[in-house]
């Protein structure tokens, strides 16, 4: 505050709503750190979360990717996680936590049914029968699916 005795003297009202807006001012920036410093603790114990879940089955890593995907949804505000594996031909889902609310159990079972799978860019949920390519579809192009069915019969 910049005004003198004097000053704030001939107008307390406007001192008052001055100190004020200085006040507010202080809290929005007190509860920013607060939330920053929040998210980094969240952070910090899910990594040690992880590194506890590692050194405890070093042979095994499938506790340490259900960790993973329990602990994703609240660190991203997120319904469900899921966690997936490429291991250069093939890929897995390895685990996933949460049911979207449009999905029925008998959907996810089917999803999960779908792995391992071949890589694709883009991919076609069971029941689902809108082209699975909807980028190249859309514009009347074959997608590369359907692209090497028909030169393979030719």
């Amino acid at each position: 505050m910049s005004a003198t005795f004097d000053e704030a003297a001939v107008d307390p009202q406007r001192t008052i709503a001055e100190l004020q807006r200085q006040l507010d001012a202080c809290r929005a920036e007190l509860a920013a750190r607060n939330s920053e410093y929040g998210e980094r603790i969240e952070h910090q114990s899910a990594t040690i979360d992880v590194l506890k879940a590692m050194s405890a089955s070093p042979g095994d890593p499938q506790p340490v990717f259900d960790l993973i995907t329990r602990r994703a949804p609240g660190l991203c505000n997120a319904a469900t996680a899921s966690l997936f594996e490429f291991d250069g031909e093939l890929v897995h889902l390895r685990s996933r936590v949460g049911t979207p609310a449009y999905r029925t159990p008998e959907a996810t079972e089917a999803y999960r049914r779908l792995f391992p799978m071949v890589p694709t860019r883009f991919h076609q949920l069971p029941g689902d029968s809108r082209p699975a390519d909807r980028s190249c579809a859309r514009h009347g192009e074959r997608t590369r699916s359907q692209r090497g069915r028909s030169q393979s019969r030719s």
